[in-house]
């Protein structure tokens, strides 16, 4: 068999061994095409890697490099950012639409009564300004008080004046003093879900709580709500912003059916007790020893069993009657706040009350609480003697 061998074209250059086709790699213009072909190479491939960078449309004739791309760029991400942030305010209304809409209306409501003049050249947040406009709007407070009275005859001071005296804050003041005091406050009355004030805004008042029930609460930046504590009558909201010139740490919202406070004119107030150093060393002394007592309490709590805890706490919540004359306790807020201010779980809660409806002592009815026995619970609570 024959093997044929194949013909090469003697014109093809690639087969060509005339020594005039071979490149002579010494020759100075070979070395610099062969250069010139790798920067072409090199520069393709930093190409590639800036259009993968920027995943940058090849159509796309704009040089990235260009100052005014780059703005463009930065706009889209800022148009991108805006759109976000509003879609995640639209999803946080959603949860909770009412509430924060309450909250932004009722800041609305203070910023008219306190608007402020775009040309004022004074820094809102400067201490000096905040003291002016805190001591405006207590002359202004000052002013429709002094002749107000209510649907009985009796004028707002000495109906303030009256509810002072049973305000342990205020034990030991003389009737003249407390007289003093009653012209900076006013009675008020709010119903439930009422915001009394929000977190950051400036304290210019001193709240008493005498009914209902206060809860405490500070919003997260994604939208969510932080119950810190739930204040009961009698006890001051937040009063330790208005001693340290600070805004309110936290909002306050009423979660019971309705509630009733002194709000006392804060600027008035401290001057009063600059002016009269006693009345501050009375203040002090009501303090200590309602810290006393509260340690005293928590400490009872601790070794106390949660059954007892739970008779005793029902015999300190206000009450109303039924038909029968028997006090009714109206549980409110969530089992879990109640349960976190006896230090026991909400079950250990749920049980302790499912116990003493087994014993007699009370009768549950959804949020409703008939004490059927108060002696039972007193013995139960450790209370007797």
């Amino acid at each position: 068999m024959t093997i044929r061998k194949e013909q090469k074209d003697p014109r093809d250059p690639k087969d060509s061994k005339d020594p005039k086709d071979q490149k002579d790699p010494k020759d100075p213009k070979d070395q610099r095409d062969q250069r010139d072909q790798k920067d072409q190479r090199d520069q393709r491939d930093q190409k590639d890697q800036r259009d993968q960078r920027d995943q940058k449309d090849p159509k796309d004739p704009k040089d990235p490099k260009d100052p005014k791309d780059q703005k463009d760029q930065r706009d889209q991400r800022d148009q991108k950012d805006q759109r976000d942030q509003r879609d995640q305010k639209d999803q946080r209304d959603q949860r909770d639409p009412k509430d924060q809409r309450d909250q932004r209306d009722q800041k609305d409501q203070r910023d008219q009564r306190d608007p402020k003049d775009p040309k004022d050249p004074k820094d809102p947040k400067d201490p000096k300004d905040q003291k002016d406009q805190r001591d405006q709007r207590d002359q202004k407070d000052q002013s429709d008080l002094k002749n107000a009275t209510d649907p009985n005859g009796q004028t707002t001071a000495e109906k303030v004046r009256e509810l002072l005296r049973d305000v342990f804050l205020f034990e030991g003041w003389e009737e003249d003093d407390l007289g003093r005091l009653a012209r900076f406050g006013r009675v008020a009355e709010a119903g439930k879900g009422d915001l009394l004030f929000l977190q950051e805004d400036p304290c210019s008042h001193l709240y008493v709580l005498l009914g209902g029930k206060v809860q405490m609460f500070r919003t997260m930046r994604d939208g969510r709500e932080a119950t810190i504590h739930v204040l009961e009558p009698v006890d001051l909201v937040a009063c330790a912003a208005l001693f340290l010139d600070r805004s309110f740490p936290a909002s306050a919202r009423v979660v019971s059916g309705e509630a009733r406070l002194i709000r006392l004119a804060g600027g008035p107030f401290l001057k009063m007790l600059e002016a009269r150093p006693d009345l501050a060393r009375k203040m002090i002394a009501a303090l200590a020893m309602r810290i006393s007592h509260l340690a005293s309490c928590i400490e009872s709590r601790m070794v106390q069993p949660a059954v007892g805890r739970v008779a005793g706490w029902l015999l300190e919540q206000p009450t109303s009657r039924d038909s029968a004359g028997r006090r009714v306790v109206r549980v409110e807020g969530n089992k879990k706040s109640v349960a976190a201010d006896l230090g026991i779980t909400p079950e250990t809660f749920s049980r302790s009350l499912k116990k003493l409806s087994e014993e007699g002592l009370i009768a549950v009815r959804g949020r409703s609480i008939t004490l059927v026995d108060t002696g039972g619970l007193i013995r139960v609570s450790g209370s007797e003697g």
